[in-house]
């Protein structure tokens, strides 16, 4: 008799605890009432709660993963960092709370996430890296270069075979984060299912950016070469006759004649 009632009072301080928990996801979701919010951060709740209601909004979230994908508050969000949830949780769609965050949270918010170490590898439904979509959804030198410093594997593709070293040169245009790739000796030899790779995305993109150096296009040409003994790019040769050869022979022109003019 004894041990029934003990049952029946664990089941009860359970249902209690769901209830709470519950309420608090209530208050993430529609994240209207900041001073409560905080006054339950203040109690620490465990923020690694799972929702395992099937109810089509985040299903599978946990408190911190619903707090990210429903509160835009940096102040909440900070908080709910502090209690270092677990950041590698993932929903019944893969996502994490450092996918959710590069979507649309700022940058100091990112850059906390980043010092807790989040596994980058980690993939979502689509197979996209939290580091794929770092280098597809921001553009803060700061918080990609951080992203390089924790070693992601730039080899890993997507549904759609895209690396990380593709985006890179499709959204990516500054000189220190690609001399950085470069250091990491990624394979530039991956195609994906468009038969491309990161040399072709930086033939398409990166020549057309305003910040393009020959240079860097030269090096990834050169890198790529070392890996692939027969490649031969007709797109780069031409440009390299625009910004290496041609410059060259004018100079020498002007050199030899400029004088007599």
């Amino acid at each position: 008799m004894v041990l029934k009632i003990d049952k029946i009072i664990q089941i009860i301080l359970l249902l209690i605890k769901i209830i709470i928990i519950m309420d608090i996801y209530t208050l993430f979701k529609t994240c209207k009432d900041k001073y409560k919010l905080l006054k339950v951060l203040k109690q620490k709740p465990d923020l690694n709660f799972q929702n395992d209601n099937d109810d089509g909004d985040g299903d599978g979230d946990t408190i911190a993963l619903c707090a990210f994908r429903h509160c835009y508050d940096k102040e909440i969000l900070l908080k709910v960092l502090k209690q270092k949830p677990d950041v590698n949780f993932q929903d019944y769609h893969g996502y994490t709370i450092a996918m959710i965050a590069f979507g649309h949270n700022d940058k100091d918010i990112i850059l906390e996430v980043l010092r807790q170490k989040p596994d980058l590898n980690i993939k979502d439904e689509y197979e996209n890296t939290i580091a794929m979509l770092a280098f597809q959804f921001r553009k803060d030198k700061e918080i990609l270069l951080e992203v390089l410093k924790q070693k992601p594997d730039l080899n890993i593709q997507n549904e759609y075979g895209y690396t990380i070293v593709m985006n890179i040169f499709k959204y990516c245009d500054d000189k220190d984060i690609l001399l950085e790739l470069f250091k990491q000796k990624p394979d530039l030899t991956i195609k994906n299912c468009y038969y491309k790779t990161a040399l072709d995305y930086a033939l398409e993109y990166y020549i057309k950016s305003p910040n393009f150096e020959f240079d860097i296009l030269e090096k990834l040409y050169i890198e790529n070469c070392k890996q692939d003994k027969q490649l031969v790019n007709l797109n780069y040769i031409s440009i390299k006759r625009k910004y290496k050869v041609l410059p060259l022979v004018l100079f020498r022109h002007q050199k030899r004649y400029g004088d007599k003019n």
